[in-house]
């Protein structure tokens, strides 16, 4: 484990969160069609979703005790950024989801609803998607990408990042009530949207990481905003353009910013400073 660290997080990531949709498919119907539920916010869904930051923690534990902990969680906890990070952020993220609204509005869909039901429910919903897909990045971002840029540049990380991400949300097309697989496409076409979005979100976020000095809440918001539930949203499938927007940001970062946070220099490449 201690000599490599990374393999280690990805078995137990993996382990935990197909091992248990796994379970739930061999006590609920073996032999049968899929259609295992695992209902949301429940202790097991919370393991699922959790699995990466479990097992960073882990991990990190294991290799370098609790001092590495502690230094981890500093890590966790520090929100000293730029007010301009902050903004393209909290800016930028749900721009780039209004602008995927109107793009499916255009070609007719119902795209745009404005909420009208009670506001404590929405920000009921608003708190709980933070409770759960967000906190994945104190793995993905806040262990596994540092661990990946100390041998590939930034792009490639992110990328390489993107991909297993992606993957490791495969299940959740499979799960009834865990994750919604119908959506207007066939189940390749759909996941394959969605890989196609994992890595764009990848290449936003390792931008941001390495832009702020290996920032983790940022992600964590970035995240975050990814699952907001927002207010515009009306009955259309956005997905399509969603991909293309995130798809087209995440080239220009590339393009444009390469050499500056995305290459092979200023990258944050520790996971627990002042102890590795």
């Amino acid at each position: 484990m201690r000599k490599h660290p990374l393999w280690a997080f990805l078995l137990i990531t993996f382990g935990l969160s197909w091992g248990v949709p796994a379970m739930a498919w061999l006590v609920s119907a073996p032999g049968e069609d899929l259609n295992v539920k695992l209902a949301p916010y429940t202790p097991l869904h919370y393991l699922v979703v959790w699995a990466p930051a479990l097992a960073a923690l882990f991990v990190i534990g294991m290799t370098q005790g609790t001092a590495g902990l502690r230094s981890y969680a500093r890590r966790l906890l520090n929100w000293r950024v730029g007010l301009g990070w902050y903004a393209f952020v909290l800016f930028g993220i749900p721009g780039l989801y209004l602008l995927a609204a109107f793009l499916t509005w255009t070609m007719g869909e119902p795209a745009f609803a404005l909420y009208t039901g009670p506001w404590s429910r929405f920000v009921f919903a608003v708190l709980l998607r933070g409770s759960a897909g967000p906190v994945e990045e104190f793995g993905w971002r806040g262990f596994a990408l540092p661990l990946l840029q100390r041998s590939f540049s930034g792009l490639v990380a992110a990328v390489i990042l993107g991909l297993i991400w992606g993957v490791w949300h495969l299940p959740a097309f499979l799960v009834t009530g865990f994750y919604r697989s119908e959506l207007g496409f066939s189940l390749s076409l759909s996941f394959g949207s969605f890989l196609l979005q994992s890595v764009a979100v990848s290449i936003i976020m390792t931008f941001v990481y390495n832009g702020t000095g290996g920032n983790i809440p940022l992600p964590f918001l970035i995240h975050w905003l990814v699952n907001f539930p927002y207010p515009w949203e009306g009955e259309a499938d956005p997905m399509t353009a969603q991909a293309l927007v995130l798809s087209l940001a995440a080239i220009a970062l590339a393009v444009f910013t390469r050499t500056r946070y995305l290459g092979s220099k200023n990258l944050y490449t520790d996971v627990a400073p002042q102890v590795q």
